[in-house]
């Protein structure tokens, strides 16, 4: 734990070591092990099921992205939605008052402001639009979101279980090997 000499080379007698933080040997008590900081990880049942859950959830990751790209996905849908709120946007600019200070009273402008405040009733129309769109678009997000996490989970665990399941038979046969050398 306290060996601080660099041994960066495995290749010549099957250790190194690095300031002492990491370590790694073929000779431990559960066979090849890696040490990080005083901390003994064996590489058959920590190191591999680890490295195995990071490739499966890199895996779903990549799978998930792929569904949601598809034609029909959850990307096109949000792509077509943002385009709806886009022409909602130019329909609601479309339909602005020029100037209110220019309407003269008795007028049907002037009448419309009083009526309906701010906004004519086509704005308002269109500015409760745009709000359904922009609920509609959270919701296929939070969908494409929820799938993407389910693929992550489920590619990562099944790398997790066949790397543990991997590294325990190995383990198995290093010492069932060992125990029949030693007799």
């Amino acid at each position: 734990m306290f060996d601080r000499k660099t041994d960066l080379n495995p290749f010549d007698d099957g250790n190194f070591n690095v300031l002492g933080a990491l370590k790694g040997n073929l000779v431990g008590i559960h066979g090849p092990e890696v040490a990080f900081m005083g901390k003994s990880m064996p590489i058959a049942t920590a190191i591999m099921p680890t490295l195995a859950a990071a490739a499966g959830a890199r895996y779903g990751f990549r799978r998930g992205g792929r569904r949601m790209a598809r034609v029909g996905g959850e990307l096109q849908q949000m792509n077509r939605i943002e385009n709806q709120i886009q022409e909602e946007q130019q329909r609601f600019r479309r339909y602005q008052r020029k100037n209110p200070d220019s309407w003269l009273p008795g007028t049907e402008e002037y009448a419309l402001s009083r009526e309906s405040g701010p906004y004519t009733a086509q704005q308002a129309e269109s500015a409760a639009r745009m709000k359904q769109l922009k609920i509609a678009k959270d919701e296929v997000s939070k969908k494409g979101q929820t799938d993407m996490l389910w693929e992550i989970l489920k590619y990562g665990a099944g790398g997790a279980v066949a790397g543990g399941v991997t590294g325990q038979g190995l383990e198995s046969v290093r010492r069932t090997m060992g125990t029949e050398s030693n007799t």
